[in-house]
């Protein structure tokens, strides 16, 4: 499911929890909740779940509905963060329609 602004406090107070390995999600998150001048603009979060999430991932919209929304560019276009509290509800997750656009190269940025 796709979060609007209204649950970005919640993710990143459940992000905070699961340091270091969120850090990579929740500093997107954060900056975009408070609607900082550091937020970048576009970027939408996806969970398995609201508001017991397993599974998180951020991205960039695909090429053409970023082009629409005239968004500057972020790293590369199909640029991804996920975080994850079990590895099968991520699966889950990259394999939903929609989510990822696999018909071009993805980069992944995660933290280990």
């Amino acid at each position: 499911m796709k979060l609007d602004q209204s649950q970005m406090p919640i993710l990143v107070a459940s992000l905070e929890e699961h340091f270091p390995a969120s850090l990579n999600v929740y500093h997107l998150a954060r900056n975009g909740a408070r609607q900082s001048r550091l937020a970048w603009p576009g970027l939408e979060f996806f969970v398995d779940a609201f508001p017991n999430f397993q599974a998180c991932i951020c991205r960039m919209p695909n090429n053409k509905e970023a082009r629409e929304m005239n968004l500057p560019p972020f790293l590369f276009a199909n640029a991804v963060f996920p975080f994850s509290k079990d590895a099968r509800k991520l699966e889950e997750l990259l394999a939903t329609d929609g989510i990822v656009d696999w018909s071009g190269k993805v980069g992944f940025c995660s933290k280990s």
